[in-house]
């Protein structure tokens, strides 16, 4: 396993620290990190994220960081391609890897702020496009030849850009991965995953499953391209201590996340639909408030002693997760408790799980199995309605469950909340309408809204409910026995 940290540089007005402070305060906990055991540390770039992250110009810490460290590799996490000239970012990284003595890692990204566009330019939904466009001339830019380029978005005579970074052909690229489609795409395009931070381990698993299975479609080595998730971790020698601050700085950290997130559900356009529909579809289910218990069991956190995070950090393992990036600065967790966390995993954590085998080498049979799904925020919400629940249907739907399974379901709930909805499984995917023309169900469930809450968190048993009667199934009884599988 590879363990990383991750900074977004965090200010929060309640921790009464200043810039200044978190500033230097980094830089020593990153320096404790190179001689702790750590393999990487990746810094944001984010602009106007008051408080949550005060990295705007990651680019001038790596500078200050390879000559602190001699071992960590620098990680841009990431680069946002569609605002930055891809010419300039080129010579920047070309010098850093020349400072770090050749130890870069560059990961480029669309950005989540409509705010960000508006202020630099260009428009989200050629997002996509642009970073695409930038990749080429990154890539160009580092070859040995001069070139000249003519896009759609850059345009510029033939150039010879100097310096040339150290790695050949370049520093390792990577790409930040929320929407399903960009995890196949970075196979693709020769890209590693950077995963996280908001998607819970249910989602991830899953995208790394697509991932792994691009990668081997075109004869490429997962491992040799990388796949990190990145967690909130706090570990102390005293388990609930951890807990305490886990449960002030990690969470503040997530709530933020989810809030500034929030713009672009609304004006992110078709380019940043999964955000809207599914990610949204996550924070209304939270109510932007998870709790600590509920953000650890989706694998988004560890928060306890150091036997508490190798327990934590094995199940993330056990999902093919073997590159950890650890924010343990998330939401302005005190310099003191960020020291001792980066000496414990140093000391214990690292060497407990440097060789364990990862679902990257584990066999195919075993994918899957104790996988967590979405009744971890169902069951600690107080939000949760049907409509919610189907709207929440795509994220939790069990592909690996549906090869070749065709299958319409009419579900029909009465009392408040109630309605009908229809649920198409077809071709490995999942659509949820409130209306269906022209076609018969396979199968019809009828109950009422409120059983139908209970038994999707888990707090009713289906065969309790039959006899019961208050859930009646109807229509072909493979398809029926099969709903229940492809969603928990």
């Amino acid at each position: 396993m590879r363990f990383d940290l991750f900074y977004e540089l965090a200010v929060p007005r309640f921790t009464g620290l200043t810039e200044r402070e978190v500033y230097d305060h980094s830089l020593d906990e990153i320096a404790l990190a190179d001689s702790a055991g750590f393999d990487g540390v990746w810094l944001v770039e984010h602009h106007f994220f008051r408080e949550y992250s005060h990295c705007p110009a990651p680019e001038v810490l790596f500078g200050a960081i390879s000559q602190r460290t001699e071992r960590l590799r620098i990680g841009h996490g990431v680069v946002l391609l569609p605002f930055n000239h891809p010419v300039r970012v080129a010579e920047r990284i070309a010098a850093l890897d020349i400072m770090s003595g050749g130890r870069m890692d560059v990961g480029v990204g669309r950005g989540v702020s409509p705010l960000e566009y508006e202020v630099f330019g260009g428009k989200m939904s050629e997002s996509r496009a642009r970073v695409d466009e930038g990749l080429e001339i990154l890539r160009r830019a580092w070859a040995d030849e001069p070139f000249s380029f003519d896009g759609q978005f850059w345009s510029f005579p033939e150039i010879d850009v100097v310096p040339k970074p150290l790695q050949t052909p370049h520093p390792p690229l990577w790409t930040a991965a929320v929407s399903p489609e960009t995890f196949p795409m970075a196979a693709e395009q020769g890209l590693g995953v950077l995963a996280g931070p908001f998607k819970p381990l249910f989602m991830i698993s899953e995208d790394r499953q697509h991932f792994v299975d691009r990668c081997h479609e075109l004869g490429k080595d997962p491992a040799d391209l990388g796949f990190g998730m990145t967690v909130g971790a706090v570990v102390l020698d005293d388990h609930e201590r951890a807990r305490e601050v886990a449960g002030t700085n990690i969470r503040w950290f997530y709530e933020q996340l989810l809030r500034l997130t929030a713009p672009v559900l609304e004006k992110g356009g078709e380019a940043y639909r999964y955000y809207r529909e599914e990610l949204g579809t996550l924070r209304a289910l939270t109510g932007g408030t998870p709790s600590l218990e509920g953000l650890e069991a989706a694998g988004m956190v560890v928060a306890g002693d150091a036997e508490h995070a190798i327990e934590q950090l094995r199940g993330l393992a056990s999902h093919g997760i073997d590159h950890v990036l650890c924010a343990v600065q998330a939401g302005g967790v005190p310099h003191a408790d960020v020291l001792r966390s980066i000496e414990l995993f140093g000391e214990e954590v690292i060497p407990a799980l440097r060789g364990m085998r990862t679902g990257v080498e584990a066999p195919a049979a075993g994918r899957g199995r104790g996988r967590p799904d979405m009744r971890i925020f169902l069951r600690e919400s107080a939000n949760v309605t049907p409509e919610l629940l189907f709207q929440a249907m795509p994220l939790s739907f069990r592909r690996d469950r549906a090869d070749g399974l065709r299958a319409l379901y009419r579900i029909d709930l009465a009392g408040e909340g109630g309605g009908t909805w229809w649920v198409d499984v077809a071709d490995g995917s999942c659509v949820v309408t409130r209306e269906h023309e022209g076609q018969s169900p396979d199968v019809r469930i009828r109950s009422d809204a409120e059983t139908w809450v209970e038994l999707a968190k888990g707090n009713r048993s289906r065969l309790g409910a039959v006899l019961r009667r208050r859930l009646r199934v109807k229509g072909d009884r493979r398809k029926a026995a099969q709903f229940a599988r492809l969603f928990g």
